[in-house]
């Protein structure tokens, strides 16, 4: 990279595209992954230089870019190509939730912008956090609702064509019983 910030970024993934946008830094971006659809305008906005494990190595050079954004291993021999023509590249390989954060947390860095990075990071791992929180009273409360079942030998229709199969006790469900 021989300017930092750098000012003219590749994007071969569509997570970057997105946090790029994200941080208002989006006028950096000159060139995108075909898979990059949010936000809609960047489909307008940017040019189109690869898919996913393939790229236009001479389109990419075309837009002198001072760094060029990749993921993981899948993107390697992308990434080796344009090492060796001098391009500065940063392979991200977030694989997790910590890994998403850590991401969003060194674009920005990338860019100049670590602290605008810090604000997006940490309400995304907020509200993570919160799912996690309803998918295990979800949990417990199916759990809560199968011993309930059990107890009661509930039954459970399944309909094949025209005749219900039951399994333990969907009669009185149906005949205005409860769980």
């Amino acid at each position: 990279m021989c300017q930092f910030p750098p000012s003219r970024i590749v994007c071969l993934t569509e997570e970057t595209v997105e946090t790029l946008y994200l941080l208002g830094e989006q006028d950096r971006i000159v060139g995108v992954s075909g898979y990059a659809v949010r936000p809609p305008q960047v489909r307008r906005e940017k040019p189109r230089v690869s898919a996913f494990t393939s790229a236009d190595i001479p389109k990419i050079l075309a837009l002198e870019p001072d760094l060029v954004l990749t993921f993981s291993d899948l993107q390697a021999s992308i990434a080796a190509d344009l090492i060796r023509a001098g391009v500065a590249v940063h392979a991200f390989n977030q694989r997790d939730i910590a890994g998403i954060l850590a991401m969003i947390r060194t674009l920005g860095a990338l860019v100049g912008a670590t602290e605008k990075a810090e604000a997006p990071a940490q309400r995304c791992a907020i509200r993570w956090v919160r799912r996690c929180g309803e998918l295990v009273q979800e949990i417990e409360r199916g759990c809560t609702l199968l011993a309930c079942a059990e107890q009661q030998m509930l039954r459970v229709p399944i309909v094949t064509a025209r005749h219900p199969v039951a399994f333990p006790a969907v009669h009185r469900v149906q005949e205005g019983g409860s769980f």
